[in-house]
């Protein structure tokens, strides 16, 4: 059997997704209630038919994928998270990578502190 080792790499280039209530680096749940919004920036090399992978770890974890086109591109994106991923837990991490053909590009991950 032979395995195919992979490099993840963080890409500096892409701008680092962030969390619209944040209060700086702090999510106060009272602020989430009806869900947050996890807001990927304009990407300014994401090109149409690329894939964009929007990620939130928190109380579990959720994600969505997008297939970038021209409407979209050019543009932040917004990405609605319910309550229940910020419920419960202290820590909340948001990521995308951008995927185009067998590239695969990682953002940085942004860490907030949850706090009732």
């Amino acid at each position: 059997m032979t395995y195919e080792l992979k490099e993840i790499l963080i890409d500096p280039e892409l701008p680092a997704s962030t969390i619209l209530q944040a209060k700086g680096a702090v999510i106060y749940r009272e602020a989430v209630v009806n869900g947050g919004t996890l807001q990927v920036p304009v990407i300014p090399q994401a090109k149409a038919g690329d894939t964009l992978n929007v990620k939130l770890m928190a109380y579990g974890t959720w994600s969505t994928d997008l297939v970038l086109d021209e409407d979209n591109l050019g543009l932040p994106l917004n990405f609605n998270v319910q309550y229940r991923s910020f419920s419960q837990g202290d820590s909340a991490v948001a990521s995308y990578s951008l995927t185009r053909g067998a590239n695969r590009f990682f953002s940085p991950e942004t860490i907030y502190e949850l706090k009732d």
